[in-house]
């Protein structure tokens, strides 16, 4: 969720946790990075295979120095600058969470067969023309007769895992 900025602090500790995951994750997994945008239409600023890191490459038949050099110049640079940029946005003045994550789990879910696991960070507050937390208390009813209205649809995640990171944000009073 790019739609507000996060703390240091807790930059920190996004970081740590998304890159523990993506670290753990196998050699030649797709990686993408979605970001909320203020629009609605996701943002698609990262997209790459995870390289082998030469880490478990053998001395006979591979070159782990090179390949540890490849995976530092073209995925860590990249991966780097990427989560940097995700997460020192100025705040906008919509943050269609909803609409956002619907349009990501149709893109990366759906379109592509195999497993999939979402980490979402953001703070939870939807607000756009259609659905907004700070214009009316949130409930399920209300939500219903927005996608109804509008022609929308629940994301189906297909059995996909999903971590949730939920930003806390200072809330004015009221």
């Amino acid at each position: 969720d790019a739609t507000d900025s996060i703390s240091e602090r807790n930059v920190v500790e996004i970081r740590r946790l998304v890159e523990r995951k993506i670290y753990s994750s196998g050699d030649n997994t797709l990686i993408n990075f979605y970001e909320i945008s203020e629009s609605g239409k996701h943002i698609h600023p990262f997209s790459m295979c995870k390289p082998p890191s030469g880490k478990n490459a053998s001395e006979l038949w591979a070159n782990p120095e090179l390949l540890k050099k490849r995976f530092q110049e073209n995925f860590v640079s990249a991966f780097d600058s990427t989560m940097t940029k995700l997460l020192t946005q100025k705040p906008a003045d919509q943050s269609p969470i909803i609409e956002s994550f619907q349009s990501v789990a149709v893109e990366a879910i759906d379109a592509v067969d195999g497993e999939h696991h979402i980490i979402f960070v953001s703070d939870l507050l939807q607000h756009s023309k259609k659905f907004s937390f700070y214009k009316e208390k949130p409930s399920m009813r209300r939500y219903l007769e927005t996608l109804s209205s509008t022609g929308g649809m629940f994301a189906k995640l297909n059995n996909a895992g999903v971590t949730l990171l939920i930003v806390p944000r200072e809330m004015p009073k009221g």
